[in-house]
């Protein structure tokens, strides 16, 4: 009898552990989600930063040209 409640106890913390490691890789997935766009938004921050550094200087540039 000592043997079947020892075997459901580990049954039942198998189970237990199953559902947590589901949940884990659910999350795992969500968070891992999240930082690609948040790495993909930061990415294309800096790009667009550079453009307009780029086009504030061309029209330095051509209002120089057109003054000087």
């Amino acid at each position: 009898m000592a043997k079947d409640l020892d075997k459901n106890v580990l049954e039942e913390l198998n189970k237990k552990v199953d559902v947590l490691l589901k949940k884990f890789s659910e999350q795992k997935g969500i968070i891992d989600g999240y930082v690609k766009r948040e790495r993909d938004w930061k990415k294309n921050k800096t790009l667009n930063l550079k453009k307009i550094k780029d086009l504030e200087f061309e029209l330095k540039k051509i209002a120089s040209e057109n003054n000087g």
